[in-house]
């Protein structure tokens, strides 16, 4: 593979710089990852935690043994995520269901941490 100088552009910010790739979409991509604005750490971070979510609430969870949230309530939990990330809100929690919650919160490291917490509660009398 041929490299040569392209001027990569962030297509988070717009920053433009001069750099050696293999085509210009590689440069931009390049440029992307690298650029100080963050926006590809943002976007990186808000996809992995969409995998989360649907690996704790949709079809994946069922591997799991758990039941899936209502198809309705994914983009919910998605516009959650959206929020924690873009820091417009520090933390969510949702209650689904009585007994199924979710939690979505930034932790200390900057990634987005997402949580299902289902209770089962037994009670009895004689």
């Amino acid at each position: 593979m041929e490299f040569g100088s392209f001027e990569g552009t962030c297509k988070y910010c717009g920053f433009i710089l001069p750099i050696m790739a293999a085509d210009q979409k590689d440069a931009d991509i390049k440029v992307g990852e690298g650029c100080d604005c963050g926006g590809y750490l943002r976007e990186k971070r808000f996809i992995n935690a969409k995998v989360l979510v649907d690996k704790y609430f949709g079809d994946a969870c069922i591997e799991a043994g758990l039941r899936t949230v209502d198809v309705d309530v994914l983009p919910l939990l998605y516009k959650a995520v959206e929020c924690v990330n873009s820091e417009k809100i520090k933390s969510v929690s949702i209650a689904i269901t009585p007994s199924t919650k979710c939690a979505i919160s930034m932790n200390a490291k900057e990634s987005i941490r997402v949580e299902r917490t289902d209770t089962h509660k037994f009670q009895g009398g004689a």
